[in-house]
């Protein structure tokens, strides 16, 4: 599938924030970021199981909108 230059980014932003939602609500990692330049600097292995605890917790995308107020 090919993506525009900027549905390319607005994905990883979305990324980013999912992953950043699901630290924040189950605190796997210690390290904290709050959009997608910030996520690119956390290291792989934080990346990694945070990604994985996403993976084992899907019920919480439901969630998510009702979490952030900018998106309401």
């Amino acid at each position: 599938m090919d993506l525009t230059p900027d549905v390319g980014k607005l994905s990883y932003n979305l990324c980013a924030a999912l992953l950043s939602f699901v630290n924040g609500e189950l605190k796997v990692s210690s390290v904290q970021f709050s959009d997608s330049a910030e996520y690119t600097f956390t290291p792989p292995e934080a990346r990694a199981a945070i990604r994985d605890a996403l993976f084992e917790h899907r019920g919480l995308i439901p969630y998510i909108p009702a979490d952030r107020p900018e998106s309401s």
